[in-house]
């Protein structure tokens, strides 16, 4: 755990980051092979770090920002709605993203997220918006 310190300096203030990503850093810095995959592991069971998905962590505690995550996306009409102050209710979290994953239903840091698909061609009509200091695609 030699690295631990330059690793939360290097990752702590992104919103989200890889596992090939801490491997490429840990690599530059001399560690083996495998002990990327020992670092996240340990950060994880002792609760510095969350899985958001696979091969994807991050050092917040909030979900606002899985919007960068499953790029290029945006927040469904909802989720909009809500952080428009337009409807007070809390609702799911809803991605929208054209990429080709599975969409459904996840449990990402705990809280429900679905996740859906749409063409390249539907893709369009969302802004940015500064929501609790984060900028998220609404």
């Amino acid at each position: 755990m030699k690295y631990i310190r330059e690793f939360r300096e290097r990752f702590a203030a992104r919103g989200h980051f890889r596992a090939a990503d801490a491997e490429k850093f840990l690599a530059q810095k001399g560690a083996g092979a495998g002990y990327h995959k020992l670092l996240l592991h340990n950060m994880a069971r002792r609760g510095e770090i969350s899985r958001v998905t696979r091969g994807t962590y991050t050092f917040m505690k909030g979900t606002s920002a899985l919007s960068s995550i499953f790029s290029p996306s945006y927040h469904g009409l909802q989720e909009a709605l809500t952080l428009h102050k337009i409807w007070g209710q809390a609702t799911n979290q809803v991605i929208i993203t054209p990429r080709k994953i599975r969409s459904g239903q996840r449990a990402v840091l705990g809280r429900k997220v679905i996740v859906r698909r749409i063409g390249r061609k539907m893709f369009f009509g969302h802004e940015i918006i500064n929501y609790g200091g984060e900028w998220l695609n609404v």
